[in-house]
C-alpha cells in the first residue's frame, strides 16, 4: 500500500520498525502486510496502517525464538516460537538482512551469562 517503501518512525536506539509481510496461520496460508516493532525484548505486530502503535495484535518475546533462518534470495526470514512457525517477508534483500540481524542482536540481548543467578538457579554455595 502506498510507495511501498518500509515506513520508518523516529524511534529510541535499539528499536526496529517497519512493514513486512506476515504468513497467516489460516489454512490459506496467505500473507498479510502488518507493522513491526522490534525491541530488546519483543516483537510487536500492528495492523500495517497503525503508525502510532495504538492496537497491539501480537507479541512474541524474542528470548523465545529458535531456528532463525534468512532467506535472503526470497526476502523472508522465518523461525520458531514455541512449535510454531513464523514466517516474515521483507520488500527487500537488504531489509530482510536487517531485520535478521535486529532479530539475531534481540535474541542475544538480555540471555543471562555463565554465572549470573538467573543461569545458576540450584546456587553456588559461596
Amino acid at each position: 500500500v502506498g510507495s511501498g517503501a518500509p515506513t520508518r518512525l523516529t524511534l529510541p536506539a535499539g528499536m526496529t520498525e517497519g512493514l513486512l509481510q506476515r504468513r497467516g496461520a489460516d489454512a490459506s496460508g496467505r500473507w498479510e502486510q502488518v507493522r513491526l516493532l522490534l525491541d530488546d525484548s519483543s516483537l510487536q505486530s500492528y495492523d500495517a496502517d497503525d503508525t502510532r502503535h495504538k492496537q497491539c495484535r501480537d507479541v512474541t518475546n524474542v528470548h523465545a525464538i529458535s531456528a532463525l533462518n534468512l532467506n535472503a534470495d526470497k526476502c523472508e526470514i522465518a523461525f520458531v516460537v514455541h512449535d510454531d512457525t513464523i514466517q516474515l517477508r521483507a520488500s527487500s534483500k537488504e531489509d530482510a538482512q536487517k531485520w535478521h540481524n535486529a532479530l539475531l542482536h534481540a535474541m542475544q540481548q538480555g540471555k543471562p551469562q555463565a554465572g549470573t543467578p538467573a543461569n545458576s538457579a540450584a546456587g553456588s554455595g559461596t
